[in-house]
C-alpha cells in the first residue's frame, strides 16, 4: 500500500504521520521537531534525507532540505572554497621530447606553444636559458596567453637517443598559473598538461606507445621517454621495458630490464628511443621505472606513430607523468 511506503515497520500511514508532526509543531512552535524527532527515534532507518523530502510544507524545496540536514548533522558545514588544483603552481619546468623528423620539415612549419592561464590576471616569465630566450608576458584570468618557443627547443632533432642537451623550458609567475605545451609541425602535433614544480616526484612509471614494424611512414619510430632536471647533479636510475638505443651520453644503450643512471644539470633534458629495427617484434617503453635523487619531470609517447600500422602518416604522442605518488589504486 503507497501510503505505508516511507514507514519502514508498517505501523502507521504517512499521512498520520504528518498529522502527529504538524500537531507537535503547533505546540511546540519548533520548526525543526520532526527531523530532531527522527535522528532520536530511529537514526539508521527514518533519518534526516527521508524527513526532509516527506512533503511536509515546511521542507518542500531541496535547498531548504539540505540546509536543513547540515544545520542538524553532527559536524558544522565547512566553507565553501576554491582550492588550486594540482596543476596550478607559481614554477614550473618542462621539456619538449621530439616530435617525429624535424629536419624534414621547414622551419616555418614548426611550431613551440606554450599557453598561460591563471585565475586573476598576473604576469609569467618564460626561459629558455641554454637558447638565451626570457619573455615576460601579461596572463589574463579571462583568456589564454600564447608564447611562442625559439626554434632549437625541441629535445632532439632526428630519432637521437641516448641525448642529454640543455634545453629545459622554466616558467615563472608570482600567482599560481596552468601551463599547456603544444609541439606542432606541418603533420604531426600533439600537447600535454604540464605539471608545476612542485608537483614532481622522484618514482615513475612510463606509459608509452608500442613500435610499429610495417607502415607506409619511414622512420624514426620510436617509443619514447623524456626526462628533464629541476635541480643540479640530478642522478637519475632507469630501468627500461625495452632496449634503448645508444647515443652520445648513453653509448651502449640499455637493454630490457637492466638499470643505467645518467646525472643531469639544472634544466638539463634527456631523451631515449626503442628503435624499431630491435629483435623484439613490438618495443614499447611502456612500465620502464625511472627513479631520482631530485624532482623530474618526465615524459612518455611515440616519435610518431600511426597506432594502427596501416596509415600512411603518423603522428606525434606525448603526455606528462605523473608520479607514482599520485597514481590510484582502481
Amino acid at each position: 500500500d503507497p501510503i505505508f511506503a516511507i514507514d519502514p515497520d508498517e505501523r502507521f500511514p504517512i499521512t498520520q504521520v504528518h498529522e502527529l508532526l504538524e500537531g507537535a509543531l503547533v505546540m511546540t512552535g519548533d520548526v525543526d521537531l520532526g527531523l530532531k524527532a527522527a535522528r532520536e527515534i530511529v537514526p539508521g532507518e527514518y533519518g534526516a534525507v527521508e524527513y526532509a523530502f516527506l512533503g511536509n510544507d515546511h521542507y518542500l524545496s531541496s535547498s531548504d532540505s539540505l540546509d536543513m540536514l547540515v544545520r542538524q548533522g553532527d559536524t558544522q558545514p565547512l566553507p565553501v572554497t576554491d582550492p588550486a588544483t594540482s596543476a596550478e603552481g607559481h614554477r614550473f619546468v618542462l621539456a619538449f621530447p621530439q616530435n617525429a623528423d624535424y629536419t624534414h620539415y621547414p622551419t616555418a612549419t614548426r611550431r613551440l606553444t606554450v599557453m598561460l592561464s591563471a585565475r586573476a590576471n598576473t604576469t609569467a616569465t618564460v626561459r629558455v636559458p641554454a637558447l638565451g630566450f626570457e619573455r615576460t608576458v601579461a596572463v589574463s584570468a579571462t583568456a589564454a596567453t600564447a608564447v611562442a618557443l625559439p626554434e632549437g627547443a625541441p629535445t632532439c632533432n632526428s630519432g637521437d637517443s641516448g641525448l642529454i642537451e640543455n634545453k629545459g623550458v622554466e616558467i615563472t609567475s608570482p600567482v599560481e598559473i596552468t601551463v599547456h605545451a603544444y609541439d606542432q609541425i606541418i603533420a604531426s602535433s600533439d600537447g600535454y598538461l604540464a605539471l608545476p614544480v612542485e608537483r614532481l616526484g622522484t618514482d615513475y612509471l612510463l606509459l608509452g606507445m608500442h613500435n610499429e614494424k610495417v607502415r607506409g611512414y619511414g622512420e624514426p619510430n620510436g617509443s619514447q621517454l623524456g626526462i628533464v632536471a629541476v635541480e643540479p647533479d640530478t642522478h637519475v636510475t632507469i630501468t627500461p621495458s625495452a632496449d634503448i638505443g645508444a647515443g652520445p651520453h648513453l653509448p651502449n644503450g640499455a637493454r630490457r630490464g637492466e638499470s643505467v643512471t645518467i646525472t643531469l644539470g639544472a634544466l638539463q633534458t634527456f631523451q631515449a628511443l626503442a628503435p624499431s629495427k630491435s629483435v623484439q617484434r613490438y618495443e614499447d617503453l611502456t612500465g620502464t621505472r625511472i627513479l631520482s635523487d631530485k624532482p623530474i619531470a618526465v615524459y612518455g609517447g611515440h616519435v610518431c606513430t600511426t597506432l594502427s600500422n596501416t596509415w600512411g602518416a603518423c603522428n606525434h604522442l606525448v603526455e606528462q607523468m605523473p608520479p607514482v605518488d599520485y597514481l590510484g589504486k582502481h
